[in-house]
C-alpha cells in the first residue's frame, strides 16, 4: 500500500475550482500535482492557490504525465467519455463527477476500456450515497422498517442565475435532466435496489427564454415506474430563490421518511430586523460538502487498498439512461420505455 497517492485534476470551473481546493485542504493521503484546464485564469489560480507542479491546456499531457496516479475529471459532461477513457488507457485510476456520459453509446465505450483495467478504480460521484441522512435512509429502507417502498418523490432546486450566466453554461450543461436529475435518478435506484423501467417527462421554459434554444427547460417533471412497479416523481428547477435544495421523499407499505435538505447552517435560527428566517446552501457543494469530502477519501483509500468504490461505471451508466430518457420524452412529449 503506497502512502501517498499523487493526483491531478482535469477541469477548473466552477465545480472544479471547489473540488480542487478540497482536495488540496481536506482529503488524506493524496498529493494534487497537476491541473489541466483550457483558461490561463484558472491555471494561475492553481499555479498560485493550489501549488501544483504541472499545469496543461491539453489533457493528453496530464493522462500521460507519469508522476500522475490518479485524475479528478471535473471537465464538461460532453468531455467525460473522452477524458475518462484516455486517462484509463494511460494507466490511471479516476474519479469522475456526473454524468458518467451524456449518452449511453459512450457510457458503453467507457464500460469496454474500464472492464480491461480491473486494478484501476474507477467512481462516479455520487455523493448523497455518502451523505449521513441518505445513508441511514438507505439502512432504514434495508431492513424494512418502512416496509415495501411504492412511491419515491424526490427534487433538485438550484438557485437562479443571471441571464448572462445561462449564456455562457446552457450550451455545455447537458441539459436539465443530465445537469440536476441525474444524481435523483440514483437515488431512486440506490435507495430500491430496482432499475427504471420507464419515463415520462414534461416541463418548458418558464423564465428564461434562452434554454429553448438548446431543447432545454427551466422547470420540469418527470413520472417514473421501477421494474417491480415503484412509482417515483423526480422534478428540477433552476428558479430557486433561497438556494440550493436536493429532497427525497419514500412512502412504503407500513410508513414513510423524508430526508430534508438539512445542513450544518439551518440548525441556526435567525431574528433580526427582517424577521425569523434560517439560512440553507447555495449551492451543491456547500450542501453536500462533508460527503464530498468523504466520497474523495473514499475515492483514495480504494486505490491504496486495491478494492472497488461504492458507485460504479455500471451506476453512472444507469443514470444516464434514465436521464436521456427523460430527455427525448420531454422533446416528444411521450412516455419512453428504458427496458421490458
Amino acid at each position: 500500500m503506497t502512502d501517498k497517492v499523487k493526483a491531478g485534476i482535469i477541469g477548473l470551473g466552477r465545480l472544479g475550482r471547489l473540488y480542487a481546493q478540497l482536495i488540496r485542504e481536506k482529503v488524506k493521503h493524496v498529493d494534487l500535482l497537476a491541473a489541466c484546464s483550457l483558461s490561463q485564469e484558472e491555471l494561475a489560480f492553481a499555479k498560485s492557490k493550489l501549488n501544483i507542479q504541472y499545469a496543461y491546456t491539453d489533457h493528453r499531457q496530464i493522462v500521460n504525465n507519469h508522476d500522475i496516479d490518479a485524475l479528478f475529471i471535473m471537465s464538461p459532461p460532453m468531455h467525460h467519455a473522452m477524458h475518462i477513457i484516455d486517462a484509463v488507457n494511460a494507466g490511471k485510476h479516476v474519479f469522475t463527477t456526473t454524468p458518467l456520459a451524456t449518452n449511453v453509446e459512450d457510457c458503453n465505450r467507457v464500460i469496454e476500456v474500464v472492464k480491461n483495467r480491473p486494478s484501476q478504480v474507477t467512481m462516479v460521484g455520487f455523493e448523497h450515497r455518502y451523505d449521513d441522512a441518505y445513508i441511514k435512509a438507505k439502512d432504514m429502507i434495508t431492513k424494512g422498517n418502512i416496509g415495501k417502498p411504492i412511491f419515491i418523490q424526490t427534487s433538485t432546486f438550484e438557485k437562479e442565475q443571471t441571464d448572462s450566466y445561462y449564456k455562457q453554461y446552457a450550451p455545455q450543461s447537458g441539459g436539465i435532466f443530465m445537469e440536476l436529475n441525474i444524481k435523483n435518478l440514483d437515488i431512486i435506484r440506490w435507495l430500491t435496489g430496482k432499475e427504471i423501467k420507464s419515463v415520462y417527462s414534461s416541463g418548458g421554459c418558464y423564465k428564461h427564454d434562452i434554454f429553448e434554444r438548446f431543447q432545454d427547460a427551466d422547470n420540469v417533471m418527470s413520472q417514473i415506474e421501477m421494474m417491480d412497479g415503484t412509482m417515483a416523481s423526480v422534478t428540477a428547477s433552476r428558479l430557486a430563490q433561497d438556494g440550493f435544495n436536493t429532497r427525497t421523499f419514500v412512502m412504503g407499505t407500513e410508513g414513510s421518511l423524508e430526508i430534508q435538505d438539512h445542513s450544518p447552517m439551518e440548525a441556526i435560527r435567525i431574528y433580526d430586523t427582517d424577521g425569523i428566517r434560517i439560512e440553507v446552501p447555495q449551492n451543491y457543494f456547500e450542501r453536500y460538502e462533508l460527503a464530498l469530502i468523504e466520497q474523495a477519501n473514499d475515492f483514495i483509500k480504494c486505490i491504496m487498498e486495491s478494492r472497488r468504490s461504492n458507485s460504479s461505471i455500471i451506476d453512472g451508466l444507469e443514470a444516464t439512461r434514465a436521464a436521456v430518457g427523460m430527455t427525448k420524452s420531454f422533446l416528444l412529449g411521450s412516455k419512453v420505455i428504458l427496458r421490458e
